[in-house]
């Protein structure tokens, strides 16, 4: 059962991921539909601000995009790969993500742009486990095998968990009037309902997510990215032991650019 302390309810793999899905389309159609109403009133678009609208995908947009933030966006991935990091061993795991970015730029110019970026993890969904040479063997674990909870923990499983990335930063260059090309990384914690990825290891983990993307922007200052980010799970040897897990994950995000807030 993955119940525990944390208040992790079990729930259906499939159901889960419809209901992050549906969650995700919620949260880029805030981002779109504040577009639509920053386009109604040209000067509230000109200060930044979002009109007041009917919809509350509106209200939404119009929080996110608040000083001192003067950007965000919506994204979700999912990987093609995952690897333990201390051996580099593939294993038939998986890692879904739905992430919330908020951006300030620090440095701008007319083709280049460069951004502080913090981010929100409120959905990770991880199926993990150990490659069959890395489990307890009479051999090396004799005592171990005696201990059905333990070897437990070594069986691929589901985790849901929860993270957070304060530490990031995005490069921007501008390559036509529309499409840009990005370097993006970011940096955090994260805490999951079971041990990620198996055996010793703790259910809280560091995070560091370099990636890349292709952004065309659709209407005025709304834009959809495509890209790859190479996602790595470590708990730092804070555990019993620290295999760790790379991810390779492929992702699509919907953002709100807004315009550069002025210095005083």
């Amino acid at each position: 059962m993955l119940e525990n302390k944390l208040g992790f309810r079990p729930m259906n793999r499939s159901a889960l991921q419809s209901k992050l899905l549906k969650w995700a389309l919620s949260m880029a159609a805030s981002v779109v539909f504040a577009n639509s109403a920053n386009a109604q009133s040209p000067s509230t678009a000109a200060n930044s601000a979002i009109s007041p609208a009917d919809s509350n995908h509106s209200h939404v947009a119009a929080v996110l995009l608040r000083y001192p933030w003067n950007g965000a966006n919506v994204w979700a991935g999912s990987s093609v790969e995952t690897r333990n990091a201390s051996h580099n061993e593939q294993f038939p795991g998986s890692l879904r993500v739905v992430g919330i970015q908020f951006t300030r730029d620090v440095w701008r110019t007319q083709r280049f742009r460069l951004s502080y970026v913090g981010e929100i993890l409120p959905a990770m969904l991880v199926r993990s486990g150990a490659p069959q040479n890395r489990k307890p063997n009479a051999a090396l674990n004799p005592v171990l095998l005696r201990d059905p909870a333990h070897l437990a923990l070594y069986e691929f499983h589901d985790s849901y968990g929860f993270g957070l990335a304060p530490f990031g930063a995005e490069f921007n260059v501008r390559l036509t009037e529309r499409v840009s090309a990005l370097l993006n990384t970011t940096a955090g914690g994260a805490l999951f309902s079971h041990v990620v990825p198996y055996g010793d290891c703790t259910k809280a983990n560091f995070t560091v997510s370099p990636g890349a993307a292709l952004q065309l922007e659709i209407f005025h200052r709304t834009a959809v990215a495509f890209g790859y980010t190479f996602h790595h799970l470590s708990n730092a040897s804070l555990g019993a032991s620290n295999p760790g897990m790379n991810s390779q994950i492929f992702f699509v995000r919907v953002a709100q650019l807004g315009a550069r807030i002025p210095r005083n």
